[in-house]
């Protein structure tokens, strides 16, 4: 079975996090636990922040700072994004 386009979309938000976390705990994102609540790695509000901007910067997209609270794992972020991100291409498809 094919991996969707936006399936592939919240694999690589996925990855892309995993990595950040990880630099930033200083750890592989291997063991970063894609389920586990944000607050679970001891990110304040000042790195929730900071990861909150450079995915915007990732993405190509500016987010709302509060995102990681709203949505406040990994799983559920990378699946938040890349169904708006499908939503908006959409959008803009049909006012061509």
């Amino acid at each position: 079975m094919p991996v969707s386009t936006q399936q592939q979309q919240q694999q690589d938000i996925e990855n892309w996090l995993a990595d950040l976390i990880g630099e930033i705990l200083e750890m592989s994102p291997q063991e970063v636990d894609r389920t586990a609540r944000f607050d679970r790695y001891g990110l304040d509000s000042v790195a929730a922040v900071s990861v909150s901007v450079a995915l915007g910067e990732h993405l190509g997209r500016e987010l709302d700072a509060t995102v990681i609270y709203d949505y406040p794992t990994i799983r559920k972020l990378s699946q938040h994004l890349a169904e708006t991100s499908k939503a908006a291409e959409a959008a803009a498809e049909a006012q061509r």
